[in-house]
């Protein structure tokens, strides 16, 4: 699958081969206007999507502010650490109108069939529990406007913090599909500021405690019996393939520009072999001795398809 931001080249190609998109980030509708784009303006953008993108389907994330996507807006303060702030889903669910005029455009979106609903940064469940309502308040509202939506549009949630990982097993009961953005897991996890060069070394996605939690939300996942994909930039990693393969891991998206690469080397993956990897690299001691069992087998990888 593809993360896409907004329209572009490569948008014709996606939809002409049926390429999934397991993230697109709708927050640069804001970025790009300096304000948030009306009901109108927004259904129309998302109905473009997805109607290109169809039969596809398409996960719009909702609005997700703050941090590395800086806000000029009076509603935003300064923050001494932006990245443990007010991000995320965390905004939207005091903003409340603003969050329900982007679900009420993405709903009268979704007569196409393909759109999904994804929330970024939920930390804990009854942040789940207030977006699901304001949800149902907006499919309510275009009930009694008698407007047009998909009923069975599902929902979910992007796991990226230790917490929402480790609770994993109490969201997939509740939830219809996760996605694992490893970028913030890292981050979050090592407590390494990914965009602060100084400690830039020790930020390492392939850390045995991040694919620990990983696989955590993984296995949660297959449990209940939902969707689960991984949307950062470690799902467009090769090492990592084989890993996540591995795990049972539905949907790897990335972008687009790794796909071809991507889908080359999974066609090579011999899928009951790379269960037995994952035991042994979430069990390693380190990032150094996971990405050696790693190259290791991409090495005996390269030897028997030759």
């Amino acid at each position: 699958g593809a993360n896409l931001t907004l329209p572009g080249p490569a948008d014709d190609i996606l939809a002409r081969r049926e390429i999934p998109i397991g993230l697109y980030r709708t927050e640069f509708l804001y970025l790009s206007h300096g304000s948030f784009p009306n009901e109108e303006e927004q259904f129309q953008y998302y109905s473009k999507i997805a109607e290109k993108f169809a039969p596809s389907e398409v996960v719009i994330r909702t609005f997700d502010l703050g941090y590395d996507k800086r806000v000029e807006n009076d509603c935003w303060e300064q923050e001494n650490n932006p990245a443990l702030g007010w991000r995320g889903i965390r905004p939207m669910l005091e903003m409340t109108k603003v969050f329900k005029t982007q679900i009420r455009a993405i709903l009268r979106a979704s007569t196409h069939g393909n759109l999904k609903i994804m929330l970024p940064m939920i930390t804990d469940l009854s942040e789940w529990e207030r977006a699901r309502r304001l949800i149902s308040q907006a499919k309510f509202s275009l009930r009694k406007d008698n407007v047009e939506f998909d009923k069975e549009i599902k929902t979910g949630i992007m796991i990226e913090v230790p917490s929402a990982a480790m609770s994993a097993d109490v969201f997939a009961s509740r939830v219809d599909f996760m996605s694992i953005g490893t970028n913030d897991l890292t981050q979050y996890t090592l407590a390494t500021d990914r965009q602060n060069a100084r400690v830039a070394k020790l930020y390492n996605p392939l850390h045995p405690a991040v694919l620990r939690l990983v696989r955590m939300t993984v296995d949660a996942c297959k449990k209940n019996q939902i969707p689960v994909s991984v949307c950062g930039e470690l799902a467009g990693d090769l090492l990592a393939i084989p890993l996540f393969i591995g795990m049972g891991v539905d949907l790897l998206s990335m972008t687009p520009s790794r796909i071809v690469d991507v889908c080359r080397l999974i066609k090579r993956i011999d899928s009951q072999l790379v269960r037995h990897l994952v035991s042994t690299v979430t069990a390693a001691p380190s990032a150094k001795a996971v990405t050696e069992y790693l190259k290791d087998f991409r090495v005996a990888l390269e030897k028997k398809n030759r």
